[in-house]
C-alpha cells in the first residue's frame, strides 16, 4: 500500500511540474497550407490558382507535380511565354479557368498540344494573344471537351502550316467563328474538327485550302453538323481525304465550289435518302449505297426530301415544332440554327420575317 502511495505522489508531482521537465508537441486546431513557387510561377494551394510571371520556362510548368490541384491559371502582367509552348498547359485536367490575356506571345512559334487534355476547362481567355509568328497549332485544343465557346477573333494564322486536330474532341463546342483565319499556308488539316459532336454549323467560306495536302477525318464525328459552306475549298493539292465526312449523319446541306472535286465513297459522306441538287430536289444524284458518290459541278446539295415548305427542322413533316423553331430564329435566340432556311420562306421572297411565321401558323391550323 505504501508503494502505491509513493507512486501516486510521484505522478501528481509530474502533473504539476511536468511543464518544467519536458516540452510537449504543440497542437493546432487548424491546418497549415503551404504554397509552392518556382522561377516563373506561384501556386496557392488553398484557392488552386497557378499564377504565371516573368519569362515562363516550359520545363517548369510541364513538370509541375501538383497539376491535379490546379483549378485556375492566370498570367500576371509582364508574363512572357516561351517560343516553344508545346504541351505547356497539357494535362491540367482539373483546371476550370485559364486567363492568358496578359501574356506576351509575340515570340511563340509552336502552340501544338498547348491545352491538350484540359478536360474540365470551361473558360479560356486568349484575347491578348499575338500569334503572328506561330507556325504550328496542331492538336492545340485537343480534348477540351467541356469548352462550350472559344473566341479566336484575335488570332493571326498567316504563318501557320499545321492545323491538324486543332479542335479534335472539343465535344461541347456548338459553334466556331473562324472568319479571321488565314489558312493560305496550311498543309495539314486532318482531324481539324474531328469529334466536335455538338457543332451544328461551320462557315469556312473564307478558308484558302490550296496548299493543304491532308484533310482526312477533317469533319469526322461531327454528328450534329447540319450544314457546311466549303465553296472556297480547293482540294487540287490534297493527297488524302479519307473519311473527311465520316459520322456526319445529320448533314443535310453541303455547298461546294468547282475546285472541291467529286464526292467519292472514301469520303464517307452518309448517303441517307440520297443527295440532290438544291435547284433540282426531285432527282437523286448520289446512288443508293451507304456513302454518297456524285460528280461535283459546284453549288448547293441537299438531302433528298428535306425540300419541303414549312418543314423548318427538316424532319420530314410540318408540325408545331417547326413554328417554334422559326419563332426562336426570328427572335435571335442563341444557338438557333435553320438547316435549310428555304423551307421557312413561305412568302417566297428570299427573306425570312414574321409574315412567314404567320403563313406557317395558318398552314398548321388548316392542317
Amino acid at each position: 500500500m505504501k508503494i502505491k502511495r509513493i507512486i501516486a505522489a510521484a505522478l501528481s508531482l509530474c502533473m504539476v511540474g511536468g511543464a518544467l521537465t519536458f516540452n510537449a508537441p504543440a497542437v493546432s486546431d487548424y491546418s497549415i497550407t503551404a504554397d509552392a513557387a518556382g522561377e516563373c510561377y506561384t501556386f496557392n494551394s488553398t484557392s488552386g490558382q497557378l499564377t504565371l510571371k516573368g519569362n515562363v520556362v516550359l520545363e517548369e510548368i510541364i513538370s509541375f507535380d501538383e497539376k491535379e490541384k490546379v483549378k485556375s491559371i492566370k498570367a500576371a502582367k509582364g508574363t512572357i511565354l516561351p517560343e516553344n509552348c508545346k504541351y505547356l498547359f497539357g494535362y491540367f485536367s482539373q483546371c476550370i479557368s485559364i486567363d492568358l490575356s496578359n501574356a506576351d506571345t509575340s515570340n511563340v512559334t509552336n502552340m501544338s498540344f498547348m491545352f491538350n487534355a484540359c478536360y474540365n476547362l470551361t473558360s479560356l481567355d486568349l484575347s491578348g494573344f499575338d500569334t503572328s509568328n506561330v507556325t504550328n497549332m496542331g492538336w492545340m485544343f485537343q480534348g477540351c471537351n467541356n469548352l462550350t465557346s472559344l473566341d479566336l477573333s484575335s488570332f493571326d494564322t498567316s504563318n501557320v502550316t499545321n492545323m491538324a486536330g486543332m479542335f479534335i474532341e472539343c465535344e461541347t463546342l456548338t459553334a466556331l467563328d473562324l472568319s479571321c483565319f488565314n489558312t493560305s499556308n496550311v498543309t495539314y488539316m486532318d482531324g481539324m474538327f474531328g469529334s466536335c459532336a455538338s457543332v451544328t454549323s461551320l462557315d469556312l467560306s473564307s478558308f484558302d485550302t490550296s496548299s493543304v495536302s491532308i484533310m482526312s477525318f477533317m469533319f469526322g464525328g461531327c454528328e450534329s453538323l447540319a450544314s457546311l459552306d466549303l465553296s472556297s475549298f480547293d482540294t487540287s493539292s490534297v493527297k488524302n481525304m479519307e473519311k473527311i465526312f465520316d459520322g456526319c449523319r445529320n448533314l443535310l446541306k453541303l455547298t461546294l465550289g468547282n475546285d472541291f472535286g467529286d464526292i467519292v465513297k472514301d469520303y464517307c459522306l452518309p448517303n441517307g435518302n440520297g443527295w440532290v441538287y438544291a435547284s433540282a430536289p426531285s432527282t437523286v444524284i448520289s446512288g443508293s449505297a451507304e456513302f454518297a458518290e456524285f460528280k461535283n459541278t459546284g453549288g448547293t446539295y441537299v438531302q433528298y426530301g428535306i425540300d419541303k415548305k414549312g418543314d423548318v427542322n427538316c424532319d420530314g413533316e410540318v408540325t408545331i415544332a417547326d413554328a417554334v423553331l422559326l419563332q426562336k430564329w426570328l427572335l435571335a435566340v442563341p444557338d438557333t440554327q435553320l438547316s435549310y432556311w428555304q423551307n421557312a420562306d413561305l412568302c417566297k421572297d428570299d427573306k425570312l420575317d414574321v409574315l412567314d411565321l404567320c403563313f406557317m401558323r395558318r398552314m398548321l391550323i388548316n392542317k
